[in-house]
Order: C-alpha cells, then structure tokens, then sequence
C-alpha cells in the first residue's frame, strides 16, 4: 500500500512537471513565460528579410538564423546611408540576444509597450530594421 502510494506520487510529479511551466526560452536556454505571437524576423546571412514589423504591446519578436551564421541583435538608434550600410548606431541596452551560428535557432523579445523601436546586428552594418508597437 505504501509503495502504491509512492508510486502514484511520483507520476503524478513527473505529469505536473511535464504541464507545467514555461514554453519559451531565451537565447541563452532560460525558460521564460509562455510568448505570445507577434512577429517573426527571418536572417538571411547578413540581412533582415523584411525591415519593418508591427505586433501590440505584449508581443514578441521572434528571431530565426537562416544560416550558419552568429548574430548580435540589440535595440538601439540607428542611421542609415543611403547604400543600407549603417553609419552610426547607439545601443539602448533594452535587449541583446546572441544568435548561435545554428541554421533554424531562434531568440525571442517580447515588447511590453507601445511605441517605435529600431533594433540592429552589431555585427552586420545592413541588418537594420524597426518594430511598431501599438
């Protein structure tokens, strides 16, 4: 009987593990709360594939490597010439999320309110893009 009741606490442990939680992680493997779907950012080598988004307030972006390629995003201003080539760019420090070298791994960041927001590749003077956040 005893064992029984081990048994039958030990599953029901594994089943609430299982359940429960979180169903997001960060770029580094940290769990995070359930995201809600905004956006996708697709990076072609060293490109954006579109350079504008729109998602609402509680939304998340979320960032997939095309390639083998490592990536450095962050939030930040920005200017542009007029070949796309970055020609100055100031880190706001509100995110930075390192993109493995891993065709397919994605990164995620969500935005909690309104507003126009640049992000960047530190590492790629063309991956240059904004987010609208209403």
């Amino acid at each position: 009987m005893r064992r029984t009741a081990l048994v039958l606490s030990i599953g029901t442990l594994v089943l609430a593990s299982a359940c429960g939680g979180s169903s997001g992680t960060k770029a580094d493997g940290a769990a995070t709360k359930a995201a809600k779907p905004g956006a996708t950012v697709e990076m072609d080598f060293s490109l954006f594939a579109k350079k504008d988004f729109a998602i609402k307030a509680g939304q998340t972006l979320t960032f997939v490597n095309n390639n083998p390629i490592t990536h450095q995003i962050v939030e930040g201003a920005w200017k542009a010439g007029s070949d796309g080539l970055r020609t100055s760019e100031m880190d706001d420090g509100a995110f930075n999320l390192k993109i493995d070298p891993k065709k397919g791994f994605t990164a995620e960041h969500t935005f909690e309110k309104a507003g126009t927001f640049q992000f960047f590749c530190t590492i790629h003077k063309a991956m240059n893009a904004t987010v609208t956040v209403s």
